[in-house]
């Protein structure tokens, strides 16, 4: 009876810690999975944020510019031949005066022109910008030349266009200084008293009629 009893008892015991065994077992495969999941959910979420920054990295990289190579010749050339003997803040009120032009949409005013090139060339309601006379002898024409075949007769003459370029490219962008002014001429007193609405930078008055 009494080796009964024993044998009994090691039975119990034997089963106890088996099954206790086992479950600690299982609790550790549990949260290994646990673990491996989380870890791939990590991995997952982190290549999808790099393939995410790529993409608006690529998109930044090959995105268009605004504008045409024609619109930035012009706008240049109208800029040197106007403003090419003033400071880069004088450049760029030109390069917008042509700009806000091109965007009017009033038909008494501008909106019958629809890019740079027809901004300048606009006799509409007679001649708009006074570099323009004279055909192949215009002060445009010459500047035209200059910028497409990249020969000029100083460097002062180069560095002028070069900073031209850059008021129109800048402009292009959006980059303004004179706000939706249409209009420029030489300063004077007596001009700046005939137009109340006014900005003076170098020796241009912006202005509205």
């Amino acid at each position: 009876m009494c080796i009964r009893k024993l044998l009994f008892g090691i039975a119990v015991i034997l089963t106890v810690t088996g099954t206790t065994g086992v479950t600690a077992h299982a609790a550790d495969t549990d949260q290994e999975i646990k673990s491996s999941v989380q870890e791939q959910t990590l991995d997952e979420e982190t290549t999808e944020t790099k393939d995410m920054t790529d993409t608006e990295q690529e998109e930044t990289e090959t995105e268009e510019p605004s504008y045409t190579e024609e619109d930035l010749k012009y706008l240049t050339c109208v800029i040197y031949s106007e403003a090419g003997n003033q400071s880069y803040e004088g450049k760029l009120a030109v390069a917008n005066v042509v700009i806000n032009r091109k965007n009017n949409t009033e038909e008494y005013m501008f909106g019958h022109v629809n890019t740079i090139k027809d901004v300048i060339y606009d006799t509409k309601w007679g001649v708009q910008f006074s570099v323009t006379i004279g055909g192949s002898d215009s002060m445009i024409a010459k500047a035209l030349e200059m910028y497409e075949s990249g020969r000029y007769p100083n460097e002062a003459e180069k560095e002028a266009m070069a900073e031209s370029e850059e008021a129109a490219r800048e402009a292009l962008t959006g980059e303004n200084n004179i706000g939706d002014y249409l209009f420029f001429r030489v300063y004077n007193q007596s001009t700046a008293k005939k137009y109340s609405d006014h900005v003076v930078i170098e020796d241009h008055i912006i202005y509205n009629t």
